[in-house]
């Protein structure tokens, strides 16, 4: 009973950022879009795989999106499943154009975008316990968005 009490007063606390940054990468720029999750908490969380991060649209039928793998670059990202220890941070880095020269925002925008709002867009993260939790992009992402 009092080991269940210790730990429940232990709540995760995360903090979820995301921004577009731009690479040299062998002489050319490459855009990519990043997802930083820190935990603020003193509590070890667990990312058990690459589902626990994505997207979120709708008001109030929502709908879960996923990244893609195709995307995701494996050399800058964190590998899954992962453990997030006090202060520590794991950040996930997609290509927006990737080899074919097919630009990620645009699709997204396209395929999950045309029946929900911008405004209900939201990045999502599922830790191994307890609610999710769930932020809005960032200010450069949905000016992208606005833009295509």
């Amino acid at each position: 009973m009092y080991l269940y009490i210790a730990y429940s007063t232990r709540k995760i606390a995360l903090s979820i950022s995301s921004g577009i940054f731009v690479f040299n990468e062998n002489g050319a720029d490459e855009e990519y879009l990043t997802i930083s999750v820190i935990n603020t908490g003193y509590r070890t969380v667990f990312l058990n795989s690459l589902s626990c991060i994505s997207f979120q649209v709708g008001l109030f039928k929502k709908t879960n999106i996923g990244i893609g793998h195709t995307y995701i670059d494996n050399d800058k990202s964190l590998s899954f499943p992962c453990r997030l220890g006090e202060n520590e941070t794991a950040q996930l880095f997609f290509k927006i154009n990737n080899s074919n020269n097919i630009n990620w925002l645009h699709n997204f925008k396209k395929e999950h975008l045309k029946k929900h709002s911008l405004s209900t867009l939201r990045i999502i993260v599922y830790p191994n316990v307890g609610k999710p939790f769930k932020v809005k992009p960032d200010k450069t992402i949905m000016k992208e968005f606005t833009s295509l």
